[in-house]
């Protein structure tokens, strides 16, 4: 299933508020900061993601740039 740069964006979004989500039901101070490292982790992997989808967009899926 490929995404378009907007509909990932939006499930980045969706992620980010689960990540709160879960933040918000956590008690331990280790926990919350087990998370945030967790959820650095995987913004770092979509925004990488995000970048890939991008450039596909732009160069019609070759990966290099249309000239």
């Amino acid at each position: 299933m490929d995404l378009s740069p907007l509909e990932l964006r939006r499930k980045i979004a969706d992620v980010n508020k689960a990540f709160d989500r879960i933040d918000g039901s956590l008690s331990k101070k280790e926990d919350k900061q087990e998370l945030a490292g967790i959820r650095e982790e995987m913004n770092s992997l979509l925004n990488e993601r995000l970048n890939d989808v991008r450039v596909q967009a732009a160069t019609g899926g070759t990966g290099e740039a249309d000239t």
